[in-house]
């Protein structure tokens, strides 16, 4: 019989939501060397870990129409040491 294993919040451990999900694929997917997009930098969680998925020859161009994004964005890269790796670019054009 199998067991389930439950997390901290007593509900069955494993992948939980959209983000979560995405990264998990996006840890599949991409390697060191790929050159990769962030079509909406946000927060600049997603950008970092694009950066930290494309090593050191890869490359990360991410995109957002707000400036206090791509700030924000900034921040955690530079933080993160991985700023080198990432384009960061404000996007002026609503379709």
């Amino acid at each position: 019989m199998k067991k389930t294993v439950y997390s901290g919040r007593g509900e069955p451990a494993g992948i939980r939501g959209a983000v979560p999900l995405c990264h998990h694929f996006l840890r599949e997917r991409i390697r060191p060397g790929d050159r990769v997009v962030d079509a909406t930098c946000g927060n600049g969680q997603d950008t970092l870990l694009l950066a930290e998925l494309v090593g050191e020859e890869g490359r990360v161009w991410g995109f957002d129409i707000q400036e206090e994004a791509l700030a924000r964005t900034r921040e955690r890269l530079v933080a993160a040491g991985l700023d080198g790796r990432v384009e960061l670019v404000l996007s002026l054009i609503h379709i």
